[in-house]
């Protein structure tokens, strides 16, 4: 009997933890872009959705249990069919909830790489020397997730290597330099936001210049910043370098990657 209260103790805490869990989807697919049919099962609007109610439902059989300090089979039959389709919600690589949450995981090389070309192609047809795509195979060789919209950081980022024109002379050198730096948070922080980064630093050869408040560029840094990101202008080695912060997500899906392989 020790271990079976052991067992609904711990039970009891990590229905009480999945509440939140359940509100946070809700808020989730209010705004997420790609809901399938299946994503209303996280979704109720200002009702319980089907997964805070099967949260609910644990919660309460297992208190039961627990004031009872007994059972039936029928209710830990009950026990066990709500935590298999939790588990599967919470894990599965098919569940809407965790398909939605990658959507947010943006692999950064996959853009630059993506971008570069297309960049060099604006460069080419303004008579501008041209580097992006050679600059970008050589700096980034594996990889790097981080917290986002993908069409938002890929909008900025294409952006920010279209407007490099402006510095560039034609007929001149493709004076720009690429960096990817990562920077850890202080393991002995309490702070919940004081995560892992991945800054993305371009150097250019002008001044440091303000960002218009009514341009494209400080709309989109307003939305890299609801994901934690900055997107900042600073005095560089040799003249300008724009640095985009956004949040890394390596240590997490390198944690989902080795859950979901088991």
């Amino acid at each position: 009997m020790t271990q079976l209260r052991r067992a609904v103790e711990s039970g009891i805490q990590a229905t009480a933890a999945l509440e939140g869990v359940a509100d946070a989807a809700n808020r989730l697919f209010e705004f997420h872009p790609e809901p399938d049919n299946d994503a209303k099962r996280f979704y109720g609007g200002a009702l319980d959705s089907e997964f805070a109610q099967d949260v609910s439902n644990l919660h309460g059989l297992l208190r039961d249990v627990r004031s009872r300090r007994a059972h039936s089979m029928i209710e830990w039959q009950h026990v066990n069919d709500l935590t298999r389709v939790l588990r599967q919600d919470l894990t599965g690589t098919d569940s809407p909830l965790i398909k939605a949450l990658v959507y947010y995981l943006v692999d950064v090389r996959e853009v630059l790489l993506a971008v570069a070309p297309r960049a060099d192609d604006r460069l080419r047809q303004e008579g501008k020397p041209q580097g992006w795509t050679n600059l970008v195979e050589r700096t980034v060789a594996a990889p790097i997730r981080v917290l986002g919209h993908p069409i938002e950081i890929r909008e900025l980022i294409s952006n920010l290597f279209t407007n490099v024109r402006h510095s560039l002379a034609r007929g001149g050198k493709f004076s720009v330099d690429l960096r990817i730096l990562r920077e850890e948070a202080r393991p002995e922080s309490a702070d919940p936001d004081d995560a892992d980064h991945v800054v993305v630093r371009i150097n250019l050869p002008v001044q440091p210049f303000q960002i218009p408040a009514d341009s494209t560029l400080a709309r989109q840094r307003q939305q890299i910043e609801q994901y934690g990101g900055g997107l900042f202008v600073e005095l560089g080695r040799d003249g300008c370098e724009i640095a985009l912060r956004l949040i890394s997500r390596e240590r997490l899906w390198t944690l989902w990657q080795a859950r979901t392989s088991v």
